[in-house]
């Protein structure tokens, strides 16, 4: 019984270690696409305020166009900030009713015996945490 509740054990730790290896490549290829998306947009928008710096320079003069220019560059900041801060500030979604049912749940189930449940179930357990093991540790 020690040694199959080892090995279901170690087959639990491999799958979540697997997964953990999975959902770190995927982050970080996510992170390094959202780099270059950032870096993109902010050359974007560097590019577009000397292109206007040098449109409003014979206008205006260099001091006045520089001036133009950092402030249009406040407002898209502002503009930016007030949409980011929108999305951050918005209410949370309802919630799920079987997530408001758990605590009267788990009020209920405190009185079983959970030494006799895991002795009486421990093969089925065991097997069930291989298998998940062996299904989540499987390579892609």
């Amino acid at each position: 019984m020690e040694s199959l509740l080892r090995l279901a054990l170690v087959a639990a730790t491999g799958a979540g270690i697997g997964g953990l290896e999975r959902t770190g490549r995927r982050l970080a290829i996510s992170a390094a696409a959202l780099l270059a998306v950032a870096l993109v947009v902010v050359a974007a928008i560097c590019w577009f305020a000397a292109a206007a710096w040098y449109a409003l320079l014979p206008e205006v003069g260099p001091a006045w166009a520089a001036l133009i220019i950092g402030l249009a560059l406040v407002l898209v900041a502002a503009l930016i900030w007030a949409i980011a801060e929108r999305r951050h500030r918005r209410p949370p979604p309802p919630s799920a009713g079987i997530l408001d049912a758990l605590p009267r749940a788990a009020a209920q189930i405190t009185d079983i015996d959970l030494g006799r449940v895991l002795e009486k179930n421990a093969g089925s357990i065991i097997l069930a945490a291989f298998a998940a093991g062996m299904f989540l540790n499987r390579r892609r």
